[in-house]
C-alpha cells in the first residue's frame, strides 16, 4: 500500500541564529509543534537557512515536493506520482514564507501547499495577537497570485482562524464555505485543501470540510496512505535543529525515537520540580 509523507511548517524567518520562540496557542505537553513529538520547545519558527538544509537532504534522498492536487489526481488513476513524494504544508500563509521559504523551494523544484487566513490576507495574524502573541505580516493578495504562478497551491484556513470546536454551527460553516469561495474569488480557481485552525476540529467542523474541500489537514502524526480519510490528513514536522538521523526517523517511522526519549526525561524533571516545589511549601 503506498504510504506518503505530508510535513508542516509554519513560520521561516531570514536568519542565521536561532528561531524566535513562537508558542502554538494549541500546543501542550504532549503535543509538540506539529507532530507531537514531545520536543518542550513549540516552536514554530525556523531560520531560512536551516530549511534549505532540511530541502537540500530531501532532494538528495530522492523525494520530490508534490502538491495537493497531484495527490488528488494520482487517487483518482487520473495522475502520476514521483517514486518518492512528500507533501510541504505551510499554514497562515505567513509573509516569510513568501520572503524566504518558497524562493528555497523553487530552487530545488519543489512543490508545496499554503493555506490562507482569508480575512487577514494583507494584514497580520489577529487570532495571535488578540491572545498576546507576537504580530507577523501576512502574504498580499499579489504575493499569493504570483507565488501560484510558480507552483505553490494555496488552499484554506478559515477566514478568521478560530478554534472551530468553540464557535456555533452557523459560523464553523460560514468560516469555511466564506474561505472557500474568497479563495476561489480570488485564485480563480476552485481550492482543494483546507487545514483545520491549530489542528483542531470536532464532528461539525469535519463535515463542513468535507462539504467544501477534498483534503483537510490536521496536526495528528503519521503517514498518509490510500485508506486514510482526506479529511483527517496527518502532518509530520521536523523540529528546529533536527539532525538528519532524525529526520531519516520521520520519513520512515513516521516520529524520532530520541525525541520520544527527550520527552519523557522532560516530564521526569518537570515531575521531580513539582514534587520538590511541594515539599518546600510551608505548613500553616
Amino acid at each position: 500500500m503506498a504510504r506518503h509523507v505530508v510535513l508542516g511548517w509554519v513560520r521561516v524567518q531570514c536568519t542565521n541564529g536561532r528561531p524566535d520562540s513562537t508558542w502554538h496557542p494549541g500546543a501542550t505537553d504532549d503535543q509538540v509543534v506539529l507532530d507531537a513529538s514531545g520536543f518542550p520547545h513549540k516552536l514554530l519558527t525556523r531560520p531560512a537557512n536551516e530549511l534549505e538544509l532540511q530541502i537540500r537532504f530531501l532532494s538528495r534522498s530522492g523525494y520530490e515536493g508534490i502538491r495537493p492536487a497531484e495527490w488528488l489526481r494520482w487517487r483518482d488513476a487520473e495522475g502520476t506520482l514521483p517514486d518518492r513524494p512528500v507533501w510541504l504544508v505551510f499554514d497562515d500563509a505567513d509573509a516569510e514564507a513568501g520572503r524566504n521559504a518558497f524562493p528555497i523551494l523553487e530552487r530545488y523544484g519543489f512543490g508545496a501547499a499554503c493555506m490562507v487566513v482569508t480575512w487577514c490576507i494583507g494584514a497580520t495574524n489577529r487570532w495571535d495577537e488578540d491572545a498576546g502573541r507576537p504580530s507577523f505580516q501576512l502574504m498580499c493578495e499579489s504575493e499569493i497570485l504570483e507565488w501560484s504562478e510558480k507552483g505553490i497551491e494555496f488552499g484554506g484556513h478559515t477566514r478568521h482562524h478560530p478554534d472551530l470546536r468553540l464557535i456555533p454551527d452557523e459560523q464553523v460553516e460560514r468560516e469555511i464555505a466564506q474561505c472557500k469561495d474568497d479563495l476561489t474569488a480570488l485564485l480563480g480557481k476552485v481550492p482543494t485543501s483546507f487545514a483545520y485552525p491549530f489542528g483542531e476540529f470536532d464532528p461539525r467542523a469535519q463535515a463542513a470540510a468535507r462539504n467544501h474541500f477534498e483534503l483537510a489537514f490536521t496536526m495528528a502524526p503519521g503517514f498518509l496512505q490510500q485508506g486514510t480519510d482526506p479529511h483527517l490528513v496527518p502532518l509530520l514536522s521536523f523540529l528546529p535543529g533536527e539532525s538528519r538521523i532524525g529526520i531519516w526517523c520521520r520519513l520512515r517511522l513516521g516520529r524520532n525515537p530520541f525525541d520520544v526519549c527527550r520527552r519523557r526525561y522532560a516530564r521526569l524533571m518537570r515531575k521531580i520540580r513539582r514534587t520538590g516545589a511541594a515539599g518546600n511549601t510551608p505548613q500553616g
